[in-house]
């Protein structure tokens, strides 16, 4: 009871910054709004995992943090363009964005299937249950071996997994045909073929965030500022029920089994720790070592994609090698991008880099708020570090990165070319 009392702090500063700024969309409201269920979901749905005062007043500070750079930055000061402007423009060029969502989406197939294919398995595998489940399993098994490296050409197939959900989440925004609701809703297929082949629930979930941040940045820049609309929850709830039974089927997949009796014993319990697991395993370490002296790792954790790239140091699988056994007896080495932070700069060097996170996050929604498809990638940045931030750093993964650069890039073109879909008509 008293986590839970702890925690209306935050919600007031939620509600109230939602009734200040005029939307949910604004980066410290988004992001308090975020940490409010990212904080009441575990404790309501796991409360024998023990979670401290302590870290959950770290985790509202940090919160705090984010909303009072995003009102430093120029948050508050947004002025969103009238509801519609620049439609008759998308519809003019709505064609370029869908090319490029078909483009990638195709190229992104490309990843799971020479995966797939690279393990002795046959295209055909994927239209027989038993074979699927089989290569699943094995691939499963694979990716935790030291020794395992996925093809080469998976790998760089892997940004247009990762790509085509961002452009889709601009067609979806933009669309004028039913048929362009439909080309966005395949962008994400890529990446549930890779959950389906290779049971990481991963892939999937970050081509949502992706493809989510990208309708919500492009919404903005229309002057579409609504969050919570009837056909947004509609669709919510059937996505979330899609998903459920995605993760499901390939969490018995990663077992090697088509047993369905297995999914209440074995499946649910790990997809539960898997959700919620991140505020205790916080809370847990936070405890133990949070304040403990130590040389900051100056972004090695953050980034550590782009370390291991540049040779400066090897990312470790899962970022981290020490577990927290939950109550539920399973374990987790999922501590939020809060963990790498402190790791990073330290507690306080972490919260001050929020507030500059923030700050920065506000100067580009009062850019974007007000038309700019120059600024457009950088919001979609934001809301996107916001939505993983429970699970880990967005910025640690080089696929991700490489796929924002696409993006970036298919943006500039679509500009240069008379195409965006922010320009005047």
């Amino acid at each position: 009871m008293i986590v839970l009392v702890a925690t209306l702090p935050l919600l007031i500063l939620t509600v109230l910054g939602r009734a200040l700024l005029g939307s949910w969309l604004a980066p410290g409201v988004f992001f308090a709004l975020y940490w409010v269920a990212g904080l009441l979901l575990p404790i309501l749905l796991s409360p024998s995992d023990a979670v401290g005062i302590g870290p959950l007043l770290w985790l509202e500070g940090a919160v705090v943090a984010v909303f009072v750079g995003a009102l430093a930055g120029g948050g508050s000061r947004a002025i969103p363009l009238p509801a519609g402007r620049g439609r008759h423009a998308g519809e003019l060029h709505v064609a370029f964005f869908v090319w490029a969502t078909v483009a990638c989406t195709v190229l992104g197939l490309g990843a799971g299937v020479l995966a797939l294919v690279s393990a002795g398995y046959t295209v055909g595998a994927l239209f027989s249950p038993d074979n699927l489940v089989a290569a699943a399993h094995v691939l499963s098994l694979a990716r935790y071996s030291v020794l395992y490296r996925p093809p080469a050409s998976s790998q760089a197939l892997l940004v247009f997994a990762y790509a085509g959900p961002l452009f889709g989440g601009v067609v979806a925004a933009i669309k004028c045909r039913r048929s362009h609701a439909w080309i966005a809703a395949a962008s994400l297929l890529p990446a549930v073929l890779i959950t389906g082949t290779q049971t990481t629930k991963g892939s999937t979930f970050l081509a949502i965030v992706l493809w989510l941040s990208a309708y919500l940045a492009t919404r903005l820049a229309f002057g579409r500022r609504e969050l919570f609309t009837r056909r947004h929850m509609g669709v919510g709830v059937w996505a979330i029920g899609i998903v459920v039974v995605l993760f499901l089927a390939s969490g018995l997949a990663r077992l090697g089994s088509t047993n369905l009796l297995r999914v209440e014993l074995e499946v649910l319990p790990s997809m539960k720790d898997a959700a919620v697991g991140y505020l205790p395993a916080f809370s847990h370490w936070f405890q133990g070592a949070g304040f403990d002296l130590h040389e900051p790792a100056l972004g090695a954790y953050t980034f550590a994609g782009v370390f291991e790239a540049l040779g400066v140091r090897a990312r470790l699988g899962g970022l981290f090698t020490d577990f927290v056994t939950l109550s539920s007896g399973g374990t987790t080495n999922i501590y939020s991008l809060f963990r790498l932070l402190i790791e990073d700069f330290t507690p306080p060097g972490a919260l001050a880099l929020l507030i500059l996170f923030g700050a920065v996050a506000g100067m580009v929604y009062d850019r974007v708020a007000r038309g700019s498809v120059t600024a457009l990638p950088l919001m979609v940045a934001f809301y996107a570090t916001a939505i993983f931030s429970s699970i880990s750093s967005l910025w640690a993964y080089n696929s991700i990165l490489a796929a924002l650069g696409v993006f970036s890039v298919g943006l500039a073109a679509a500009q240069w070319r008379g195409s965006g879909v922010l320009s005047p008509a």
